[in-house]
């Protein structure tokens, strides 16, 4: 895989005990503030805490296994003043990304653009005002927030929600009948809007963290 963007080092220079840290992930890690925290390690802790287990006892992730949790659609968020107006406009041109984003592969073919992995998504929303690229492609959910805040006017033209890409986070968990309490919880957190709390705080944490970034990266 190339090298990570710049917005990864210039992190690294500005911010006391930040690192490049590990090689990008394969693995779909939804709104990921940093390379720790994302909305599966919230679920898994969540769920540990719930049924008083370990974390590791928990897989979260876009396989297929265990109990649905969470889906969404991917959007793209560009420039207020350039960015493109259409999806078709991204031929030839690159956006930026969560690394294991699962609808990457599939954005890069279908619009002919150029994938620009990062390590998280707050990485990749400052990768788009850096230059790096002419969009961000994430979760619709967080894009659609993060265009209504203030400090992100000049990068608030939103592509619509692609409704064929969706992105889905599943909780598989061992032994068996602890996959059976996952799947009550998971009925819960749906009905009850425990679920999409945990969302919405994942989405705060993601836009926090981009709010960090740019201002750090303001030190170099």
């Amino acid at each position: 895989m190339a090298a990570f963007p710049r917005i990864a080092l210039l992190a690294a220079l500005c911010l006391p005990g930040l690192t490049l840290g590990e090689p990008l992930s394969e693995t779909y890690r939804a709104l990921s503030s940093d390379a720790q925290s994302s909305l599966n390690s919230t679920i898994a802790a969540v769920l540990g805490e719930t049924l008083q287990s370990t974390v590791d006892d928990f897989r979260v992730g876009a396989t297929g296994d265990g109990s649905l949790f969470y889906r969404t659609e991917i959007a793209a968020l560009g420039a207020a003043s350039d960015g493109p107006r259409e999806w078709a406009q991204l031929h030839g041109e690159s956006f930026c990304i969560a690394a294991g984003n699962p609808q990457m592969a599939a954005v890069a073919a279908r619009f002919g653009a150029i994938a620009r992995p990062y390590p998280s998504s707050a990485e990749a929303l400052i990768g788009l005002k850096l230059g790096e690229c002419r969009v961000v492609v994430e979760d619709a959910g967080l894009l659609e927030n993060i265009a209504e805040l203030p400090e992100w006017r000049r990068f608030s033209r939103l592509l619509p929600r692609l409704a064929d890409a969706d992105m889905h986070l599943w909780v598989a968990a061992r032994p068996p009948e602890l996959q059976e309490k996952v799947e009550a919880l998971q009925q819960q957190w749906h009905a009850n809007g425990r679920l999409q709390a945990l969302v919405e705080q994942a989405i705060d944490d993601v836009a926090f963290q981009a709010y960090v970034l740019a201002d750090t990266l303001d030190c170099h």
